[in-house]
């Protein structure tokens, strides 16, 4: 019955004038001469000089054009329909010479698509293959071609044109497919995109274009550019109305999230020329242009992948992505997304996007270094923080996504880190073994509590509790409150755990992280499991453990609880585990990373807190001559410490301590005091007032940092020496 309404309904559609519900605004004002879409008179020129210019684009696009013109027509219908694409690339040639056999030719692998659907479908129902998948590469090429080869076409042919599009733009509206509703959805870009352009072209010709225009860029668009600020828009997704993009990445992942670059961005090109908006409150594209840049690993080809399908590779499929966002970023931006095409990608020689490589790549902008941007960027929409100590190849990389779900393709993995230097270190578990559909957490970097059912996690949030620091502090302090996600879970789902959450400080010039962990959950038989997977696994070395790429090594060290188990295992890829055999409600943990060179010296003296509610960690500066000490409650979401004094004790090595004290009362007078006995260290902090200490401020996030003298008494042992890593006795 659904079936038979909605093709009545399309029926019908084609007879009367399609209404539409969209937002409040100007409706559709389209220029009535042709070109519309993107070829604006500037541009043309751009392409045109270009073209004279002989580039590699422009020399590739005339080369394939002139020797795939009388190519086999049927070796463009495909199940996708992405072969039918081509035909863009002559009608680009027709836009810019005046050619007539390129438009003939665009015009004819058109026609002759019409005519020769694929298998199994009719010509109407062809965009309906895998829930309407196929609309985003057979309407626009369609569209397209109908609005550049407009003047080289016969009356009948663009009525032809024309009439296809109304059925296939009132066929999506009509069925909402898949995603119909989820800007966090690659389909939802599709079906955009593909009514959208249908509308352009066929405005004049067909009484129903200004409906889909209105729909298309005034609901559709509206809403997906909403959802890049984190914005409420207009659906429900998972139990969030919330956009979930600010920052410039997707949180539906970043493999599926290069079609939605691209569908997006070609949406605000075509409304820009077709209409002359501005859009100049879309801020996206500079974000997106900055998320390409810090994502990407100081050296090799890889970059930050997260959701099904990837692996951090960089291909076409991701350069063309970047290349049309570009063209919207503003120009103190542009300049570095060229540096990261230049760089890390080459020029696109796939038949289906030789239009794209032309149209958006300027072989004439300059690229602009990016050592002077911050080394820290934070994605609000994702809640994901990527950090690198310098913009070298040699530098260390951190990427952490705390969670942030509410979408399809999204993989769990709260918490998750990754850490690159010269290759990978805490690892991409995807890239490791080749498969991108890991989702549960047990296959990320997390703090583990066992599901009863490894499911995704659709519903709910997790939630940014502090953020701290600047490019020009010493340090970066992230924390995150995971539980949400978890709790939202259907009661069928019997979701396991009752709370979690992760908190990090990056100590920048020592590259340590100190990671804190907190996890409960409903049953005492659910473990708590700090977890992380590695390039090479770990072995013993002194009482931390230390895994190499070869290059580079990462040091793990356990400072918290006393007494934890390390356990070793492969997962698919190597694993450390740290837990303890206590059957437990609650655990916490304190662990400290320190990436080095191979064989790079690390050592952490233990230390003891007065108070029962704190652990601390503590080490010895290699590349500056202080200890290092952090402290943070181990009580649930980080509450403050009951106590109003403790005290962290340390076998010291140098006369100066930096602390980075977290969880502290935020904004609250701190008196600190350092003082030493023989070769121990012992730091006060109090609420209250003490002999000789120096009164500090808690920020807003309840985050402390100084430095502490430790008295002028013989020092500790010095540092360690450099050391490989040592064979675990049997």
């Amino acid at each position: 019955m659904k079936d038979l309404m909605r093709n009545a309904a399309i029926g019908l559609a084609i007879i009367v004038t399609l209404t539409f519900t969209w937002t409040p605004g100007a409706r559709a004002e389209v220029k009535t001469s042709h070109p519309r879409i993107w070829l604006t008179s500037e541009l043309k020129t751009k392409l045109a000089s270009r073209l004279a210019r002989n580039t590699t684009n422009a020399s590739e696009l005339r080369s394939w054009c002139d020797s795939h013109i009388s190519d086999d027509l049927s070796s463009y219908i495909t199940n996708r329909a992405t072969e039918v694409l081509k035909a863009i690339n002559f009608a680009l040639m027709y836009q810019l010479t005046g050619t007539t056999k390129y438009a003939d030719r665009a015009v004819e692998i058109v026609e002759y698509t019409l005519a020769h659907p694929y298998s199994g479908y009719t010509i109407d129902t062809w965009i309906e293959f895998d829930n309407f998948y196929t609309d985003r590469y057979l309407v626009p090429p369609v569209a397209i071609v109908l609005d550049w080869c407009y003047d080289a076409m016969t009356a009948d042919q663009r009525t032809a044109f024309a009439s296809q599009l109304d059925r296939w733009a009132s066929d999506i509206i009509t069925s909402e497919p898949w995603a119909y509703q989820d800007p966090s959805n690659n389909y939802y870009y599709g079906h955009m995109w593909a009514v959208l352009s249908a509308g352009y072209a066929m405005y004049g010709l067909n009484s129903n274009a200004q409906g889909y225009i209105d729909y298309a860029r005034g609901t559709m668009l509206a809403q997906a550019i909403k959802f890049t600020k984190d914005e409420e828009i207009l659906w429900d997704l998972w139990g969030s109305t919330v956009g979930r993009a600010e920052g410039g990445m997707w949180n539906e992942g970043t493999a599926y999230g290069c079609v939605n670059y691209e569908f997006l961005c070609s949406s605000v090109l075509a409304a820009k020329s077709a209409e002359g908006l501005a859009y100049s409150d879309f801020t996206f594209p500079d974000e997106a242009v900055k998320y390409f840049l810090y994502s990407k690993h100081p050296s090799g080809s890889r970059m930050y992948s997260d959701g099904d399908g990837a692996a951090g590779g960089i291909d076409a499929t991701v350069r063309i992505p970047v290349l049309i966002t570009m063209a919207l970023a503003s120009d103190d931006i542009k300049g570095y997304g060229q540096t990261w095409v230049n760089t890390y990608t080459s020029h696109c020689d796939w038949g289906y996007k030789l239009y794209n490589e032309f149209l958006w790549y300027d072989d004439q902008l300059s690229a602009v270094d990016p050592a002077a941007l911050p080394d820290y960027y934070y994605l609000a929409g994702t809640q994901t923080l990527f950090w690198r100590s310098s913009w070298d190849e040699d530098a260390t990389w951190l990427a952490m996504k705390l969670g942030v779900l509410n979408t399809d393709h999204a993989h769990n993995g709260l918490g998750n880190i990754m850490i690159y230097r010269e290759g990978y270190l805490a690892t991409d578990k995807a890239y490791e073994t080749g498969d991108g559909m890991l989702y549960g957490d047990v296959h990320h970097s997390v703090l583990y509590i066992a599901p009863s059912e490894d499911k995704r996690l659709y519903w709910g949030q997790s939630s940014l509790t502090h953020f701290d620091g600047t490019s020009t502090n010493n340090y970066l302090y992230l924390a995150g409150d995971l539980t949400g996600c978890y709790t939202a879970q259907p009661s069928y789902r019997s979701n396991t755990v009752a709370h979690k959450d992760r908190e990090i400080i990056i100590i920048k010039p020592e590259n340590a992280i100190a990671v804190m962990d907190r996890g409960t959950s409903y049953s005492t038989s659910v473990d708590k499991v700090f977890q992380m997977y590695l390039h090479n696994q770990a072995a013993l070395s002194g009482s931390d453990y230390r895994s190499s790429n070869g290059s580079s090594d990462l040091i793990i060290h356990s400072a918290y609880p006393s007494g934890a188990t390390v356990t070793l295992d492969t997962y698919g890829a190597p694993r450390l585990q740290i837990s303890t055999s206590a059957a437990q409600l609650s655990k916490s943990f304190l662990n400290v990373l320190k990436v080095t060179d191979a064989g790079g010296e690390f050592e952490a003296p233990q230390v003891i807190a007065s108070a029962t509610d704190v652990a601390a960690a503590a080490f010895y500066g290699v590349n500056d001559p202080y200890d290092f000490i952090v402290a943070f409650s181990t009580t649930s979401g980080g509450t403050p410490s009951t106590s109003t004094s403790f005290t962290l004790s340390f076998e010291r090595s140098h006369g100066t301590a930096r602390a980075y004290l977290a969880n502290l009362v935020p904004t609250t007078t701190y008196y600190v005091k350092g003082s030493v006995s023989g070769t121990t260290a012992t730091v006060a902090i109090s609420r209250t007032s003490i002999t000789d200490g120096v009164a500090y401020r808690s920020n807003a996030e309840g985050f402390l940092f100084c430095e502490v003298g430790l008295g002028e008494a013989e020092a500790g042992p010095d540092p360690a020496e450099p050391s490989g890593i040592d064979t675990p006795t049997p």
